[in-house]
């Protein structure tokens, strides 16, 4: 029987540095929620995207596994490709997207193109992905770009899910206060 098979039977695992953890360690949740981001992400680029949200996107994934290296690695593996100048192109796409597309002037739900939802789930398990990072911030092993990707990512997502439902439906659906369910139909 392979030896690793079942390693994890009682609640630990290993990290990339040797260490083991229990499963419910910060890192360990930090990690499993950029392996379910990367899960959507294969979704995303599997799904009818625009051309364009495809080349901004693609290489997305490649960066998330560099950082789960990161944090799995303790000190061991950094993201060497994930430099300032990869957060500047970020914020350049931002730019850019968002100089295409209507200024808002509300909130927007959910909805429109199947590849839009999909960004915005992206988007969504991205701020979670920030928010499990947070405990591991002062850990010195852990780079400061590393916390401020996710941040950018997030915001890149909302200005891709936009660009996607205007070239796919030319509009959002804006939030309107007040909305409730209509009457049920008598029986």
């Amino acid at each position: 029987m392979n030896p690793r098979i079942g390693a994890g039977d009682h609640g630990d695992t290993g990290l990339f540095s040797g260490r083991r953890v229990k499963k419910s360690d910060e890192r360990i949740e930090a990690l499993g929620t950029i392996d379910e981001l990367q899960s959507i992400f294969g979704m995303i680029l599997s799904s009818d995207l625009d051309l364009l949200s495809r080349d901004i996107l693609a290489n997305i994934p490649h960066l998330l596994f560099d950082i789960s290296g990161e944090i799995a690695g303790e000190g061991k593996f950094h993201a060497e490709n994930l430099q300032p100048v990869e957060i500047k192109k970020m914020e350049d796409w931002i730019e850019f997207l968002d100089a295409k597309l209507p200024e808002l002037h509300n909130f927007i739900l959910p909805g429109g193109a199947n590849s839009a939802q999909l960004i915005n789930l992206a988007r969504a398990v991205t701020r979670r992905a920030e928010r499990r990072l947070l405990p591991l911030k002062d850990l010195a092993d852990l780079r400061h770009e590393t916390f401020v990707f996710f941040n950018r990512l997030s915001r890149l997502l909302f200005s891709v899910e936009r660009w996607e439902n205007f070239q796919k439906q030319g509009r959002e659906e804006k939030w309107e206060k007040g909305r409730v369910l209509p009457e049920a139909p008598e029986k």
